[in-house]
């Protein structure tokens, strides 16, 4: 049985950041009830607003603001860094602070944004992401050894190399020579059956599959997403050696 999350009412704005949009609302002074399961409710593409989750500005003790996000399943992640970024641009534009670095609590940790501003409103947001993760232990993963680097993954008969990478949220990182001809309905239970075990419960972890200079990223339990941890992909590939600065990534 459903929540009753008739109680509910707030005012809301619909933001994206390279696709990747959410649902914005603010939690200044109460934090919303139910918050999961209203972002299974908005998240709705067909009965509802329609996003890749939910995302609740509100007070923090420990930066200048705090960001909840809840995927369309309503499961909480960690971290998003188009949303945080979106995060950015809404507190300044709806005068909610001055300032043009902002620092925003996360579960994943206080990150730091760099506002630019053009006509007196946010027209480039800047996200601090920090070190790519890829100890097993910090992503976290239940896996042996320092790293999860190029390792074989075997799903339903069939063997992929992946390497496990985290900067806030944990994914698994599958490099292939050719998108358009994946199976993608295979490959979106890849983290769910395969010996990737997250010891988090795996809520909120992803699949990005990817050549030298193609993208595709794959969250579950969301909907495909458009670019998801774009710039977290490139540095991985960028750090192993599979991406040469005069490359380009298309975005599927």
């Amino acid at each position: 049985m459903k929540k009753d999350v008739s109680e509910n009412r707030f005012r809301f704005t619909k933001m994206e950041g390279l696709g990747n949009d959410y649902v914005y609302a603010e939690e200044f002074g109460a934090m919303l009830r139910n918050a999961p399961e209203i972002a299974r409710l908005v998240s709705d593409r067909h009965f509802g607003i329609g996003a890749d989750g939910l995302i609740l500005i509100g007070d923090s003790d420990k930066a200048d603001f705090r960001m909840r996000m809840f995927n369309a399943d309503g499961s909480e992640g960690e971290m998003c860094g188009n949303g945080i970024r979106c995060v950015g641009k809404y507190v300044y534009d709806h005068g909610l602070t001055l300032k043009t670095t902002v620092t925003i609590e996360t579960l994943a940790g206080v990150r730091t944004l760099r506002l630019t501003l053009a006509g007196g409103k946010v027209r480039l947001a800047r996200v601090d992401m920090g070190p790519a993760i890829l100890e097993p232990e910090k992503i976290p993963l239940d896996a042996p050894g320092k790293d999860f680097i190029d390792r074989e993954i075997v799903v339903d008969g069939k063997t992929y190399r992946g390497t496990a990478v985290s900067m806030g949220n944990p994914h698994c990182v599958v490099f292939v020579d050719n998108v358009d001809s994946l199976d993608l309905e295979a490959i979106r239970v890849m983290d769910t059956r395969s010996a990737l075990r997250v010891l988090t419960g795996l809520e909120g972890v992803g699949l990005k599959v990817a050549s030298c200079v193609l993208l595709f990223g794959v969250i579950r339990p969301s909907d495909a997403q458009l670019l998801p941890g774009g710039g977290k992909l490139s540095r991985l590939m960028y750090r192993l050696g599979l991406w040469k600065k005069d490359e380009r990534v298309r975005r599927v």
